[in-house]
C-alpha cells in the first residue's frame, strides 16, 4: 500500500504524465484517443500550458496539410480553442492542404477547408494544381478547379496540353 504522504508526490507525477500524453495527442491528431484519455482519467487538458497550446496548433497544422478540414473541426470542437489563423504556419499549411486536396481531384473539398479557414487558396497552388489535372487527363477536375477560384489554367500550361485549351475558351 502507498503510504499516505507520498500520495500527493504520485498524484502531481500522474497528472505531468497525463499532460504530457495529450500533449502527445494533439500533435498526432488522434481525437477519439483524447475522448478516451479524458473520459478515463477524468483530468482535462491544461489549456493555459504552453506546451499543450503548441501541441495543439501543430495538431491543426498536421490537419491542414492534409486538407482535413472535418478533422480541424471536430478539434476545435474538442477543446473549444481556434486555430491561430494568423500564424504564417496555419497559412502555409493550408496552402499545402489545397495541393493535397486539389492534387486528389477532390475540388468539393476544397470549399469545406475555404469555408472553415477564410484562405482562398493562392494563384500558384491553383496555376501548379491544373498541370497535375491534365497530366492525369481529369478535364472534370480542371473544370471544377476553375469554377471553384476563378483563376484559369496559364497560357504555358495550355501550350502544354493543347487538347484542354477549348475548355477554356483559348482553342489556339
Amino acid at each position: 500500500m502507498i503510504p499516505q504522504e507520498n500520495l500527493s508526490g504520485l498524484e502531481e507525477a500522474l497528472e505531468v504524465d497525463i499532460q504530457n500524453f495529450y500533449a502527445e495527442l494533439f500533435e498526432k491528431g488522434h481525437i477519439a484517443s483524447l475522448y478516451n484519455l479524458e473520459g478515463f482519467t477524468k483530468i482535462e487538458p491544461d489549456y493555459s500550458s504552453e506546451k499543450i497550446n503548441k501541441a495543439l496548433q501543430k495538431g491543426y497544422i498536421n490537419y491542414f496539410k492534409e486538407g482535413w478540414a472535418t478533422r480541424v473541426s471536430r478539434l476545435k470542437f474538442f477543446t473549444n480553442i481556434e486555430p491561430n489563423y494568423c500564424s504564417e504556419e496555419i497559412k502555409m499549411a493550408v496552402q499545402n492542404g489545397y495541393v493535397d486536396i486539389f492534387k486528389k481531384g477532390l475540388i468539393h473539398k476544397a470549399n469545406e477547408l475555404k469555408e472553415l479557414t477564410g484562405i482562398e487558396p493562392s494563384e500558384r497552388v491553383v496555376r501548379r494544381s491544373y498541370d497535375n489535372l491534365f497530366e492525369k487527363g481529369w478535364i472534370d477536375g480542371a473544370l471544377e478547379l476553375k469554377e471553384f477560384t476563378g483563376i484559369p489554367p496559364s497560357q504555358d500550361i495550355l501550350k502544354k496540353y493543347p487538347q484542354y485549351a477549348k475548355y477554356f475558351g483559348d482553342e489556339k
